[in-house]
């Protein structure tokens, strides 16, 4: 029948593009499939970073050089706990762990660029959530999940409609040399 993993962890969010400001909703699935898993927590991670990679070729007479030079930046990196293990394990069954967060406003939205030809170099900011059971001991693996997570752009603050007057001014018509009248221009 094969080995059966000791337990089991499942991310689901309700909706993977979001945007910031806005609560963003969903469930950890938890499969204990032994008669129990030793644990300390369930913690839920989300980071945000860019990652930026150039690739530079210098000629020396007839020979290339390629160099790299590679960035790696993480710009949020908040972690919740769905649970903390009283007793210091999941017995066998099911578990479901609703969470809500929300991301700051202001942070950048998901992104990736590469630059055109075979030059190599690309950028591109993400987002993952990851959950992890941590597990107690030095030979007992955590049981993670992870999953990308799509942000928009900030949508533009609506900017409320308000009323001005510029009084009319006269203007002189004038069709090739000849003086044909005035226009009054204004607005309200």
């Amino acid at each position: 029948m094969g080995n059966v993993s000791a337990a089991t962890i499942n991310l689901v969010i309700a909706n993977q593009s979001i945007i910031p400001g806005i609560p963003v909703q969903g469930k950890v699935y938890l499969s204990v499939n032994h008669e129990k898993v030793d644990a300390e927590s369930l913690m839920l991670r989300i980071t945000g970073g860019e990652y930026t990679c150039i690739r530079q070729v210098t000629q020396q007479g007839e020979h290339a050089h390629v160099h790299s030079h590679k960035n790696t930046s993480v710009f949020l990196d908040l972690t919740f706990p769905l649970a903390v293990v009283q007793d210091g394990c999941f017995r066998k069954g099911q578990y479901e762990f609703p969470f809500t967060f929300t991301l700051p406003t202001g942070v950048l939205p998901s992104m990736g660029a590469t630059l055109p030809g075979n030059d190599g170099g690309h950028c591109s900011v993400s987002y993952t959530v990851e959950v992890k059971l941590h597990r107690r001991g030095w030979f007992k693996w955590d049981v993670k999940h992870h999953q990308e997570l799509w942000v928009l752009g900030t949508p533009v603050q609506h900017i409320p409609n308000f009323v001005t007057y510029l009084p009319p001014v006269e203007y002189p018509l004038n069709f090739f040399c000849f003086k044909r009248g005035t226009v009054r221009l204004g607005l309200y």
